[in-house]
Parts: C-alpha cells; sequence; structure tokens
C-alpha cells in the first residue's frame, strides 16, 4: 500500500480536529472507530485503506507529537494530489465524498458542526 494514501486519512482527522491545537479524545475515538469499521465508504479504495491507515495510527500520532507530520493545509493538498492521479475520476470521486464525511464526523465531534476553532467550511472542501 502506497504510504501517501496510508496517510490521507490521519491528514484529513488532523487538519479538522487539530484547528483548535487541542485533538480530544472523543475526536480520535470517532476517527478511529470510523477507519476500523468502514462499511460507510463509497470508495473502495476508501474501503481498502481506511483499515491499514488505522494500524498505523500509532505511528502517525507520534510523528504528529514529535511535529514530523504538521497541520499545514499546502502539505495536505501535496498529499492528496500526490495520491489522485493512481486513482480513476469515479474512485477519485468517491474517496472525497469518504473523506469529507470522515472529516464533518470528527468536526461534530468536536462540538458542532466545525467544532469550536474547528476548521471552516472552505478549508473542509
Amino acid at each position: 500500500m502506497d504510504k501517501a494514501l496510508l496517510e490521507v486519512p490521519f491528514r484529513v482527522f488532523q487538519w479538522i480536529a487539530g484547528a483548535d491545537d487541542d485533538i480530544d479524545a472523543k475526536e480520535v475515538d470517532v476517527f478511529l472507530r470510523m477507519l476500523e469499521k468502514p462499511k460507510w465508504c463509497k470508495s473502495q479504495i476508501g474501503a481498502q485503506v481506511f483499515p491499514e491507515s488505522r494500524a498505523a495510527y500509532s505511528e502517525m500520532w507520534k510523528a504528529y507529537q514529535a511535529g514530523s507530520i504538521a497541520r499545514n493545509a499546502n502539505q495536505l493538498r501535496g498529499l492528496l494530489q500526490q495520491v489522485a492521479p493512481s486513482l480513476s475520476e469515479g474512485e477519485r470521486s468517491a474517496l472525497a465524498e469518504d473523506l469529507t464525511k470522515l472529516g464533518y464526523s470528527v468536526a461534530r465531534a468536536s462540538g458542532g458542526f466545525l467544532g469550536i476553532g474547528a476548521a471552516s467550511r472552505e478549508e473542509l472542501s
């Protein structure tokens, strides 16, 4: 599995949950439960990658805490641009829907539509 593709769900989670510089346990719980059981996914790649991303979560969390994975829109955009060419147009669209649903779910866990201090609608898009 492409390491960049495994990192995408974590980066989306980090972007949404870390908007207020405080990722809490409820946000983590929602994120991990969604990765563990991706029956809700529209994309085949999401259904395949999300459980693998869940397995890699601890290492990515350590890298985040060490500052190796920063909350950076340009890095997230670059990662998505790196992954996109390997997917068909239909699969890219379905994965985008999956990542949006994942982001909205994490945002709701932080206290509302996008939580207190969380990313704006434009950032989420």
